[in-house]
């Protein structure tokens, strides 16, 4: 499954971004520069739920909801798990368009 995203970096280069779910992990190819060079960042899928997924990247303590069909995908602080999102405090990211 895999998502793409456009995201505006420096002032005036718009490149984008993929979030593309492997076997055992998540993984988002965030453009970091004018030249659309991206970084990459790994989640674990915590799980879903209807709508969603939950993954979360410990090292940065957060955790991101992807809709399953694309849309906006938003972040809270902390590890979410499905079961007690709808407590969470969440702030979008961006809008992602699901590929395949």
């Amino acid at each position: 499954m895999e998502f793409e995203y456009q995201h505006l970096v420096g002032d005036h280069a718009t490149c984008t971004g993929r979030l593309i779910r492997y076997s055992d992990h998540w993984t988002e190819y965030n453009p970091n520069d004018e030249s659309c060079a991206t970084v990459a960042t790994s989640f674990v899928e915590t799980g879903s739920d209807d709508t969603f997924f939950y993954i979360s990247d410990p090292n940065r303590n957060m955790t991101d909801r992807v809709p399953k069909q694309g849309g906006d995908v938003y972040w809270s602080v902390g590890r979410i798990e499905p079961d007690t999102a709808a407590r969470a405090q969440w702030t979008s990211v961006y809008h992602a368009r699901r590929v395949r």
